[in-house]
């Protein structure tokens, strides 16, 4: 091996140089270091590479410095991914759990109207078998008919003891003829232009109007002998 010409104490001096020129394992607050501070750094640096290249032990150490600190920085790049993949995963099983537990609502929907249509279906059955069952009972029942108007006349009449409808007496517009008895109905239909007693009238008026237009008959003449 060779051997060290500046000895221990400048190999530690080389290693010292290395981290506070670089700033690894420094305060965060280092990085924020402005042009004049790495002018200030860069004849350190020099210095610090021309101790490196004229002491293998020093530039060993210096090799075994910062692969310590690239492992340490490599530590810490993985814990921040496990813990991203921490939170990540977290976050997939309360989605799983958010899904399951609205499978399982949607489930519990399902038998729900399931329940619910059975029981509609037995309720139609009920109700078809007691509409069955009061069919023969609603044929039994008579169909309510409503009495027209001669028959409750007559039914009236029959009460008070009148064998017949009151009749209505109808005197003729036209000199001479007689009057008309009207039923209710019939005087009905004459006051309203129809029926028969009021197409009789009609016939006599025009009947008297025709006489009404005829020539008188010419008078003989005759002459004395």
């Amino acid at each position: 091996m060779r051997p060290n010409p500046f000895g221990n104490k400048q190999s530690h001096q080389v290693v010292e140089n290395t981290a506070g020129v670089s700033g690894i394992g420094q305060n965060k607050a280092n990085f924020g270091a402005g042009p004049s501070t790495v002018d200030a750094a860069r004849p350190k640096v020099q210095e610090l590479l021309e101790q490196m290249q004229s002491d293998p032990a020093a530039r060993a150490m210096v090799e075994t410095f910062l692969l310590q600190q690239m492992v340490a920085e490599e530590s810490r790049r993985e814990e921040v991914e496990v813990a991203t993949l921490q939170r990540e995963k977290e976050k997939r099983t309360a989605l799983e759990d958010e899904l399951e537990q609205m499978v399982a609502a949607q489930q519990a929907l399902e038998r729900k109207n399931r329940r619910l249509r059975a029981e509609a279906a037995t309720s139609e059955v009920a109700h078809q078998q007691f509409r069955e069952q009061i069919r023969p009972a609603e044929a039994a029942v008579p169909e309510r008919h409503e009495p027209t108007r001669e028959e409750i006349f007559r039914k009236i009449s029959e009460v008070i003891g009148v064998g017949q409808p009151p009749s209505y007496r109808v005197e003729s517009e036209v000199e001479g003829m007689p009057g008309y008895h009207l039923t209710q109905q019939e005087y009905w239909d004459f006051q309203h232009g129809c029926g028969p007693a009021w197409e009789e009238e009609q016939r006599r008026k025009a009947a008297g109007a025709a006489r009404q237009q005829a020539p008188a008959p010419e008078e003989e003449l005759y002459s004395p002998h």
